[in-house]
């Protein structure tokens, strides 16, 4: 990591520090985000996928280098917040943003389906926010191809050279993950009863993020993972309400008939599922 230059950072979690970074000789600035080996599998997944990937809205995954202790990951930097945050500090967001938002990520999944990629885990946390406004899908560390189970992704790389030399790489019980680890509010009500991810579900979570941006909330909330997964599997979507603590001047309007359509479509439940 000789060649790069680390300036301020962006973000820190339990296990890995986003950067923003240049390299020496440039003046691009970059993202250089930092894991913690432990994480290994989910790196090495990222990097396969993420590679070859060359989409207005996909942040783009330039390169990646291994350390005795952790992974580091060149990345396009994105100056704006992720759309988690973004939702936070607004409350809630009018029609034509959220309109163009989910264009942006319409057309993300639109190319990595188009790849055959599953994103699988799409939450507003991980769709980033550049400087002309534009949405990027990001982090595809639980992302998959389309033929392939996590169980299969994840085995190839613990039991392959494609891993990291650390040997105390960790990875969550996968039959289980989604209601471990997942973020439950965005999944599908199939994968709930055990499917596989697959571009359907990835269209669900897009309803539930347009809602989500709406009402300032996803469509369906509860105290406790029980609760949770009840609604989700039996429950229709409720009506989205704009958010009463909006940061706006002028409260926004509810959202038109054909916005509600469309997340009604997005959120039509599989009955053979």
């Amino acid at each position: 990591m000789e060649n790069f230059v680390l300036y301020n950072e962006i973000k820190k979690t339990e296990h890995s520090i986003l950067y923003k970074g240049r390299r020496k000789g440039t003046i691009t600035y970059l993202v250089i985000k930092c894991v913690d080996k432990c994480l290994g599998v989910y790196i090495n997944n990222m990097a396969r996928l993420m590679m070859s990937m060359k989409h207005e809205n996909v942040v783009e995954f330039k390169e990646w280098y291994e350390t005795s202790k952790h992974y580091w990951l060149i990345m396009e930097l994105c100056t704006g917040d992720s759309l988690d945050m973004v939702i936070e500090q607004d409350k809630c967001l009018p029609e034509s943003c959220v309109r163009d938002f989910a264009v942006n990520i319409a057309e993300g999944l639109h190319y990595i389906h188009s790849l055959g990629v599953i994103y699988a885990d799409l939450q507003p946390s991980k769709i980033w926010l550049n400087s002309l406004g534009v949405l990027k899908l990001a982090d595809f560390s639980l992302s998959k191809m389309e033929d392939e189970s996590f169980e299969q992704v994840f085995n190839s790389f613990s039991t392959s050279g494609n891993l990291s030399r650390n040997t105390d790489n960790v990875y969550p019980d996968l039959p289980n993950y989604l209601s471990n680890y997942g973020n439950v509010k965005y999944l599908a009500p199939e994968l709930l009863n055990g499917h596989q991810h697959s571009k359907g579900s990835d269209l669900w979570a897009l309803g539930c993020i347009m809602y989500h941006m709406f009402s300032g909330h996803p469509p369906f909330t509860a105290d406790t993972y029980k609760q949770l997964r009840k609604k989700i599997l039996e429950d229709e979507m409720p009506y989205p309400q704009v958010s009463s603590m909006s940061s706006a001047a002028v409260p926004y309007l509810p959202p038109s008939s054909d916005a509600v359509d469309l997340m009604r479509g997005l959120l039509r439940k599989d009955e053979d599922a």
